[in-house]
């Protein structure tokens, strides 16, 4: 009988540990994803400012385009 309630509180806490192990490894896979998302977002804003800077570039020779052959708006 006194065995009985140590036994009870040992089961316990090796379910604990086990779903502590667990969350750890859940944890590590969350992290690793997030990783690789943050590396997507880093790529797709390096291309989006490439982009922006090649458009600003295409702007400025359409502007000076359009003030040679006088086609501004006025």
């Amino acid at each position: 009988m006194a065995d009985e309630p140590d036994s009870i509180i040992l089961e316990h806490l090796k379910a604990i540990r086990a779903d502590v192990k667990q969350l750890r490894s859940d944890n590590h896979d969350i992290k690793a994803a997030l990783s690789v998302v943050r590396a997507y977002i880093a790529d797709h804003n390096s291309e989006q400012n490439l982009l922006n800077s090649r458009l600003a570039a295409a702007e400025l020779k359409i502007d000076r385009i359009e003030d040679r052959l006088n086609l501004r708006d006025e």
